[in-house]
């Protein structure tokens, strides 16, 4: 167990020396990796069988505490704006694409400025 943990905290080295090297790169990789976490927000509110206060409900609550617990010291924080996107998404058919649109730029906007504070920082 022991050198899969060193295995993969050597690979983690080696993505970060080479993500630092790449900003541009670096900023696609967190926005692909929000989109997805999106993605399966979406998914695991879609499958509850509630109504839609009840999913949202959930989902803010389950993300709320995620954040609270274990994204405290992680850079980069995924569980609010991959519930924000979820709902904007789950909205599109009240309302239109603008709100998952805003969602989007947001996290692009979050994704340049982590980036340019690591850059910055290191």
């Amino acid at each position: 167990m022991k050198i899969v943990g060193l295995a993969l905290y050597a690979a983690s080295e080696n993505a970060k020396k080479q993500l630092s090297k790449h900003p541009t790169i670096h900023k696609v990789v967190i926005v692909a990796f929000h989109v997805l976490r999106t993605a399966m927000m979406y998914t695991f509110m879609m499958v509850m069988p509630c109504s839609l206060l009840g999913k949202c409900a959930i989902g803010l609550g389950v993300n709320l505490a995620y954040r609270l617990l274990v994204e405290r010291a992680c850079q980069f924080k995924f569980a609010l704006p991959s519930f924000w996107g979820a709902f904007a998404w789950m909205m599109r058919r009240e309302v239109t694409l603008i709100p998952f649109a805003i969602y989007l730029a947001s996290v692009v906007e979050i994704a340049n400025n982590d980036v340019n504070y690591f850059q910055i920082t290191r």
